[in-house]
């Protein structure tokens, strides 16, 4: 009989945590059905704030290769001659462009994919050419509102010498290669 009655101690057992189980399950899918998606520009500044964090540690990385290509050097040389002559600060060089870069392209094509996406009715079932549209209308707008950052990031992580101030850079660019540039 001892045996018997913890038998159905453990089927109870097992009963009762299937059961919670089951209602856990049931209470976070309706928490999730009850989470509003973000408008456009809350997803925008997510995506953009995001993008704007990991900058912070890919632009030393990208700096040393904007100079390898510039320079013909390898990566030990071409980290020496930086640190050697700018010092440790110069890794960041053009970080500032780098965050505006971050914050219109990034925010626009991470930030803007999903609610154009659904603006399209590219949901899950929707064909690959919808979702498609979606990523080429965020990409292509995002590159081009980001593209003039991404042009002065490069000019200031390419300039060995003295920090340039932003206006000195864009009018000297505007000088030598007008509104095209």
């Amino acid at each position: 009989e001892r045996t018997n009655t913890g038998n159905r101690e453990r089927i109870t057992h097992i009963h009762s945590s299937k059961k919670e189980e089951r209602h856990t399950k049931k209470l976070k899918m309706s928490l999730q059905a009850e989470k509003p998606s973000p408008s456009l520009l809350q997803s925008m500044a997510l995506g953009g704030t995001s993008a704007l964090f990991a900058v912070n540690f890919t632009h030393p990385i990208e700096l040393v290769k904007t100079r390898m290509q510039v320079s013909g050097k390898g990566i030990g040389a071409t980290c020496s001659a930086v640190m050697g002559s700018e010092g440790i600060s110069a890794f960041w060089k053009g970080i500032a462009f780098a965050y505006g870069r971050e914050m219109s392209y990034t925010s626009i094509k991470l930030g803007a994919y999903a609610p154009v996406r659904d603006a399209l009715g590219a949901g899950k079932d929707a064909p690959f050419y919808l979702k498609f549209l979606a990523g080429a209308i965020t990409g292509g707008v995002g590159s081009v509102v980001g593209n003039p950052f991404d042009v002065m990031k490069t000019l200031a992580q390419t300039n060995s010498g003295e920090s340039v101030p932003l206006t000195r850079l864009v009018g000297k660019m505007y000088e030598d290669q007008g509104m095209k540039g």
